[in-house]
């Protein structure tokens, strides 16, 4: 800018007023050949805009995007160079003219003239004139088609991925049902053999030790998507204590560790899922039974805390190192990952057991002095002061009542070692081998109960359960899918169809005590 006063006399003479202006002129001229460079080299798609949705004027990024040169552009209305989207972008400016606010950070669809499809992230910022009033909109955008299609690539392969977890457990629980199945058959009628109790004894804990290694897989997966299910009530940590013992004592009485419990005499509650605050329990008890040498010490204890519970289990087992204890409840992290770690597993457990502490409110940290020091877990759920009501519960007989029991399952090992643990359990049983067999034998059999695969041939469970509800036509038939598919939206779905329970293979004698006890 030239350095003339012009409101100065000594300055007033008019050849020298004309050389000023030409100075200034030449400034402008410079300050504006200046902002175009920069604007034409900037990655960004630049617009210029009036308050009618004019493109006043555009840098070369936008050209090269429209494919037209700039003289083309400028002057139009955007209408006329992006037909589909004009009304959503004046919507978003009317925003800006209105507010007098910016909008920042839009990420939004864009289709070029030649039909191609590109994803943009946009910055729309109010213009003002001297005396304030907006005149315009500036417009900056981005293009990130390249980020959005490989966060679309992420999501796919994260979608495909569970999809695929899904898949895997269905598949392990076909075969994992006759064996769990095999086992409680043994217990039945080989008690007194020693050696044979021994090989019932290890199968079973094999078995379950996988089955709990398809059910973590899948709850990481759940609580990823955010489709983890917590059904919140008040309860006694004694309850989550001994349902956590029922399932992890096997282990520690195998690996013959002394373990002590300690639990106050007046009951502690909290709000929480019984099953999955018990999930964590036995997955910190699991852990600790796996990573103390044989015949070591495990102890848990549950005391009050102000207004938290607080649950810890001790071990002195092989300790966490000070690099580790930060990152010890990362996924598929474990404190011994050395090749010649005996001890297996897939290092999900602590992450899994952090997650669901989480989802109830709490905290769950370790500590440890050190490798071979013994470990320390803690955790933290929030005191339910309020009282629990007290629930009366009767008793079921020992010897479940007399029932006649159709199981449906084309997996005919599936089938026999069902049928065969119903009939020691005292039950009247008969086997379909697919959906169409299971409802002819349904018209004379007249069943009390019905197990129903969900993926026979001919007619898969959904149809029999359908078909078996309208020619049974009797409403005290209960029906149950059993299955390796066990997802929320699994359940839902036999829901919907009109079944009256969802088993998850491998289904454990408990759960099938407890069915056989709820008929009438």
């Amino acid at each position: 800018m030239c350095g003339y006063d012009l409101l100065d006399p000594s300055v007033r003479d008019a050849s020298l007023f004309k050389e000023t202006l030409d100075r200034r002129a030449v400034g402008s001229w410079e300050l504006q050949q200046e902002q175009a460079l920069i604007l034409d080299h900037v990655p960004a798609l630049i617009w210029y805009k009036d308050t009618s949705n004019r493109l006043i004027r555009v840098n070369a990024a936008v050209a090269r995007s429209l494919g037209l040169p700039k003289e083309q552009i400028e002057g139009r209305h955007t209408s006329e160079l992006y037909p589909e989207e004009a009304d959503r972008y004046y919507q978003d400016d009317l925003i800006v003219i209105q507010t007098g606010e910016p909008r920042l950070g839009i990420i939004e669809p864009q289709r070029l003239p030649s039909g191609e499809r590109r994803w943009i992230r946009t910055d729309k910022i109010p213009l003002r004139d001297a005396s304030g009033q907006i005149t315009g909109i500036l417009v900056m955008s981005l293009d990130i088609t390249t980020q959005q299609e490989t966060e679309e690539a992420l999501r796919e392969a994260d979608r495909r991925k569970d999809e695929f977890l899904a898949i895997l457990a269905h598949e392990l629980r076909n075969p994992l049902a006759p064996i769990r199945n095999a086992t409680e058959i043994l217990r039945m009628v080989l008690a007194d053999d020693t050696t044979l109790t021994w090989c019932r004894n290890l199968i079973e804990r094999q078995v379950e030790h996988l089955t709990q290694l398809v059910d973590d897989l899948l709850d990481i997966s759940r609580i990823n998507r955010g489709r983890i299910e917590i059904r919140s009530v008040p309860l006694s940590m004694t309850d989550v204590v001994e349902r956590a013992i029922e399932t992890s004592r096997p282990l520690i009485d195998a690996r013959r560790h002394s373990f002590s419990v300690t639990v106050p005499r007046e009951p502690l509650r909290v709000e929480g899922d019984l099953i999955r605050l018990a999930q964590v329990v036995s997955n910190l008890l699991h852990n600790a039974a796996k990573f103390t040498e044989p015949g070591g010490r495990i102890q848990l204890s549950v005391e009050p805390d102000g207004s938290e519970v607080v649950l810890c289990v001790r071990d002195t087992g092989i300790g966490i190192s000070p690099a580790m204890i930060d990152s010890i409840f990362e996924m598929f992290v474990q404190a011994d990952s050395s090749r010649n770690n005996s001890r297996g597993g897939l290092g999900i457990g602590l992450s899994l057991a952090r997650q669901l502490v989480t989802l109830h409110g709490g905290t769950l940290t370790a500590i440890s002095a050190g490798e071979g020091m013994g470990s320390e877990f803690v955790v933290r759920l929030p005191h339910l002061v309020t009282s629990l009501a007290a629930s009366a519960t009767t008793g079921a007989d020992d010897a479940a009542r007399r029932h006649r029991i159709l199981v449906a399952d084309d997996n005919a090992d599936v089938a026999d070692s069902l049928s065969m643990l119903l009939n020691l359990l005292g039950q009247e049983v008969r086997i379909a081998r697919d959906g169409v067999e299971a409802v002819e034998i349904a018209a004379t059999f007249r069943p009390d109960l019905i197990l129903l695969d969900l993926g026979m041939p001919r007619l898969d469970g959904y149809g029999a359960c359908q078909r078996l509800r309208a020619e049974l036509a009797d409403p005290n038939v209960v029906i149950a899918a059993l299955s390796g598919w066990g997802q929320p939206q699994d359940k839902a779905a036999t829901e919907a169809a009109g079944f009256d329970h969802h088993l998850v293979k491998p289904a454990s004698l408990p759960d099938l005590q407890h069915l056989l006890e709820s008929l009438s």
